[in-house]
């Protein structure tokens, strides 16, 4: 067994997380699985979840708080990033930043 972590802001979610260890390990469909979880959360608790998502670091984050998803990487990254999308949305890909030239470079065009 693993020792218990002091009480964090994430504590409100450890009784949930063998609900969601489970879902992991049946491959569940992670969007399913985040309309159930934004369905029945409270509103705190969805202010955390929204929070945690908005994180660059997130996924690693969320597996070495709750190391009994750790298993269950993939499926926990994809279920991360459903909620990423239902919080933030898609990027319009057009306007990417990593996609559009610096203002003033020249556009390279298969030369």
């Amino acid at each position: 067994m693993g020792e218990p972590h002091a009480p964090d802001e994430w504590t409100p979610l450890e009784p949930y997380i063998a609900q969601l260890v489970g879902m992991a390990a049946q491959n569940r469909d992670p969007y399913g699985v985040m309309q159930t979880v934004k369905t029945f959360a409270p509103a705190p608790m969805l202010g955390a979840i929204r929070e945690l998502v908005a994180r660059d670091d997130a996924v690693p984050m969320i597996l070495q708080r709750f190391p009994a998803l750790q298993p269950h990487q993939a499926w926990t990254a994809l279920f991360i990033e459903e909620f990423r999308l239902e919080f933030f949305g898609e990027g319009d890909d057009d306007e990417a930043p990593d996609a559009a030239p610096a203002a003033g470079a020249p556009a390279v065009e298969g030369e």
